[in-house]
C-alpha cells in the first residue's frame, strides 16, 4: 500500500503541474491577444502598456517576450536608446536559453513546453538585431548599425550548432527512437527526426538585412564589401521571389525602358546571373500600377530637375549616390496556433492513444498593397524588399522536425508512465484501480498536450525600402499606405535630417494593418 500512496502523491503533484501550465498559457495568451489588438503603438498609453507587459514578468520563463515587446514598443515611440537596451537584454536572455540542454529539462516532459523559458524563434533573434540596427541609425551611429548587421551571420552559426546538438541529444536513447518510429508509422506528412539525422541549416536570406548592410557599407566607404552584399541581396530576393524590388528601384531612377550607361555593372551577378537576364528583369517588365498613379505624382516624375534622386540597383555600392533610406513596415508577423494530434499506437496487446500538440504559423494578410513617400516636392515608390512572414515560415520549417520529435517523445513517455501507473494500481489494489489509473493518466496526458504558442506579437510582417539622395537639411517625409485599388489607407509623417558626411539618415514609418 505505501507504493500506491506514492502513486497518489505523484498524481497529485502532476495535477498541480498541469494546472500551473494551463494558467501560464492563459495569461500569456490574453496578453498576446491584447498586444495584437493595438494598431498604433506611438499613441498608446505607455503606463497601461507597461502594466500589460508586466504580465510577462511574473515568471522568468517569459523574460525574452517581455524584452522583445518592450524593445519594439519603445522603438515605435522613438525611444531609440531605451529600445536598444531592451533588445540587448532580449539577446542575452536568448543566448542564456541556448546554453541549456532542453532535452534534459524534466519539467517540460511532465507537462509541456510552456514550463520552459521562452527561447525565441530564429527569425525573432534575427529581426531584433535588425531593429536594433535601426535604433543605431536613428541615433546617427552608422558604424554601430553596421556592427549589429554583422552579428547576424554569427547568430545563425550558433543556432545551427545548437539545433544539431539538440537533434543528437533527442535521438540518443532507444526510448526516443522507439517513440518516433511508432508515431512515424501512424502520421502522414509530418517530418520527424531519425537517429543520426540533423535538421537542415538556417540560412541568412533576409533581403532587408542584405539591403541595409549594402547601403551601410556604401556609406562608410567600403565599396568592395558593399558589392559582395549586393550580390547576396540579389540571391536573397530571388529566394523570396522578390526580384521586382530591383525593378521598382530601376523605375524610380526615371528611365524604366532605357539602359543608360552606368545603370548596371557588367559584373553584376557574376557566375550566378547573366547581364542579359538582369536587363530583362529590370527594364522590360510592365508597370500596370503606374496607370493608377495620381496626375500630380505623374507630373512630379517628369520634372526636368528633381530634388530627390534614387540610385540604380548597381549604384547602391556608391555611397555618394544616396544619403537617406526610407523604410516602411506593414502588416503583422505570423501568429502561432495549436495543432493537436491524437494517434492510436499499438502497444503489446492493446492500442493506446498518443496525445501531443505542436505550434504552427498562420499568415496574417496585410491591407497594404504598396507604399510611397512624399518629400521635397517629389513622390517616390517605396517597394517591398522583404516578406518577413515568408522568412519566419522558412526558418520555422527548419526547426519543425525538432518541435514535432520532442512532442512525440514527451507524449510517449507520458503514455509509458500511464501504463506503469496502471500496472502498479492493479498489483496493489486490483483491476478496477488499474482501470481508473489508466483513465486518469490518459485524461491528464490529453489536457497537458498544449503547444507553445508564445511569440513576438508586435513584429511587423512586411518591409518596404528605398535609398535616396536628399538636399541637406530638415525634411518632412509623408508615407502613404495604399490598398490594392489605390486608395490611401493611412498617411504618416516623419521628420528626417540630412547632414554632411557619411551618416545615413533614416525615415521610418510603421502601419500594422
Amino acid at each position: 500500500m505505501p507504493r500506491f500512496r506514492l502513486l497518489l502523491i505523484g498524481s497529485f503533484l502532476g495535477a498541480l503541474f498541469l494546472l500551473w501550465g494551463c494558467t501560464a498559457s492563459k495569461t500569456v495568451t490574453e496578453t498576446q491577444m491584447h498586444l495584437r489588438g493595438v494598431e498604433n503603438y506611438r499613441s498608446v498609453d505607455v503606463k497601461s502598456m507597461s502594466t500589460l507587459l508586466n504580465e510577462y514578468r511574473k515568471t522568468d520563463e517569459d523574460e525574452v517576450l517581455y524584452e522583445l515587446e518592450s524593445g519594439m514598443l519603445h522603438h515605435y515611440r522613438g525611444n531609440w536608446k531605451t529600445s536598444s537596451k531592451h533588445f540587448q537584454r532580449a539577446d542575452r536572455a536568448i543566448e542564456r536559453q541556448y546554453t541549456k540542454d532542453i532535452s534534459k529539462n524534466l519539467k517540460s516532459f511532465l507537462v509541456n513546453d510552456l514550463q520552459l523559458p521562452y527561447e525565441g524563434e530564429p527569425y525573432e533573434s534575427i529581426y531584433l538585431t535588425t531593429f536594433n540596427c535601426l535604433n543605431y541609425l536613428h541615433k546617427g551611429d552608422t558604424q554601430g548599425a553596421l556592427v549589429e548587421m554583422r552579428r547576424i551571420s554569427h547568430k545563425l552559426e550558433l543556432l545551427n550548432d545548437r539545433y544539431k546538438g539538440l537533434a543528437q541529444s533527442l535521438m540518443s536513447r532507444d526510448t526516443a527512437v522507439t517513440a518516433v518510429k511508432k508515431a512515424d508509422e501512424e502520421m502522414e506528412g509530418v517530418e520527424l527526426l531519425s537517429r543520426g539525422e540533423t535538421p537542415p541549416e538556417i540560412r541568412q536570406h533576409s533581403a532587408l538585412g542584405r539591403f541595409l548592410t549594402t547601403v551601410l557599407h556604401g556609406r562608410t566607404g567600403a565599396p568592395d564589401d558593399a558589392h559582395i552584399e549586393l550580390q547576396k541581396l540579389r540571391t536573397a530576393l530571388e529566394d523570396q521571389g522578390q526580384l521586382n524590388f530591383l525593378t521598382e528601384i530601376a523605375r524610380a531612377t526615371g528611365s524604366p525602358r532605357t539602359t543608360s550607361k552606368g545603370a548596371l555593372s557588367p559584373t553584376w551577378g557574376q557566375d550566378e546571373w547573366a547581364a542579359s537576364d538582369i536587363l530583362s528583369s529590370l527594364f522590360e517588365m510592365q508597370y500596370p500600377f503606374l496607370e493608377e498613379m495620381a496626375g500630380e505624382e505623374r507630373a512630379t516624375e517628369t520634372k526636368e530637375a528633381s530634388a530627390v534622386s534614387v540610385p540604380a540597383p548597381s549604384q547602391l555600392t556608391e555611397g555618394e549616390r544616396y544619403n537617406a533610406v526610407f523604410l516602411a513596415f506593414t502588416g503583422r508577423a505570423p501568429v502561432k496556433e495549436q495543432k493537436s494530434f491524437h494517434i492510436p499506437v499499438p502497444l503489446e496487446e492493446e492500442v493506446v492513444q498518443l496525445h501531443f500538440a505542436v505550434p504552427i504559423l498562420k499568415t496574417q494578410e496585410s491591407q497594404v498593397d504598396r507604399v510611397r513617400a512624399v518629400t521635397a516636392g517629389d513622390t517616390l515608390r517605396v517597394p517591398m524588399v522583404e516578406d518577413m512572414q515568408a522568412v519566419a515560415h522558412e526558418m520555422f520549417e527548419t526547426k519543425k522536425p525538432l518541435i514535432y520529435t520532442r512532442a512525440v517523445i514527451r507524449a510517449f513517455l507520458k503514455m509509458g508512465a500511464t501504463e506503469g501507473a496502471q500496472e502498479l494500481a492493479e498489483d496493489e489494489i486490483g483491476e478496477t484501480a488499474g482501470f481508473l489509473a489508466k483513465q486518469a493518466g490518459n485524461l491528464m496526458s490529453y489536457q497537458a498536450a498544449q503547444a507553445d504558442t508564445r511569440g513576438w506579437q508586435t513584429m511587423p510582417g512586411y518591409a518596404h525600402a528605398v535609398a535616396a539622395k536628399l538636399p541637406e537639411g530638415e525634411h518632412q517625409v509623408q508615407f502613404e499606405y495604399l490598398s490594392e485599388r489605390g486608395r490611401v489607407l493611412k498617411r504618416r509623417t516623419r521628420a528626417v535630417r540630412v547632414r554632411e558626411g557619411s551618416d545615413l539618415a533614416l525615415a521610418e514609418s510603421i502601419y500594422l494593418k
